[in-house]
């Protein structure tokens, strides 16, 4: 009796994930699996993110294939908007491994439409370029269903975008924090405005 017949694997698990192409796919975060070691540096992340001040810095090292992309399409759905299929998915699947986890996850978006997720992939494109443009992406989807006046730093963002020579990082830094209603703000006296995180392919980097 041949193996062949009696064991079969998930299609899911026999490609690569890429960041950009498979952020939207239900059916990927259906299949992902929560390991121990994915739900340790989940309850890592969401205490630094619960907290006003702490670090918000991280990097996933690991080879090729050992689950860096797929960690990072899976938390940027955990933190995405409440109404996003991918983000019910991923809920459901986190709930049944870590139903603590998954409500301490929602409590980050209680009362608010998510995090803007910048999802940054590896291009022959100098760093600055690819993540004013990613920004500026991700921002603009947001805002477009917003009523209401957007903040200027979308102009801003847009404007470097557009640009073909790579801007000064540090360029945008002082004017998109100069900016009237920019992004990343919170208060304590106000709802939280919408923060845009970059998530980096630990594939060609560490992300």
């Amino acid at each position: 009796m041949s193996l062949l017949n009696k064991v079969t694997v998930n299609s899911h698990y026999t490609r690569s994930i890429n960041l950009t192409r498979d952020v939207d796919s239900t059916a990927i975060m259906e299949s992902y699996i929560p390991t121990s070691r994915a739900l340790k540096t989940l309850k890592q992340i969401f205490d630094s993110l619960s907290q006003e001040e702490a670090p918000r810095a991280w990097s996933l090292i690991g080879p090729y294939g050992s689950g860096k992309s797929s960690f990072a399409v899976f938390l940027s759905h955990l933190l995405s908007n409440e109404n996003n299929s991918a983000r019910k998915a991923a809920h459901k699947v986190l709930s049944k491994t870590s139903k603590e986890l998954s409500s301490s996850y929602n409590s980050l978006i209680d009362n608010d439409s998510g995090y803007c997720v910048v999802l940054l992939t590896g291009s022959p494109d100098s760093l600055s370029k690819s993540l004013v443009s990613a920004l500026s992406h991700s921002a603009n989807i947001i805002w477009e269903t917003r009523k209401g006046k957007k903040p200027e730093v979308l102009k801003i963002l847009s404007h470097y975008a557009s640009q073909d020579e790579p801007p000064k990082v540090s360029e945008i830094k002082d004017r998109a924090a100069a900016a009237p209603g920019r992004l990343g703000s919170r208060s304590r006296s106000r709802p939280p405005r919408r923060r845009c995180r970059p998530a980096r392919s630990a594939d060609t980097a560490p992300w």
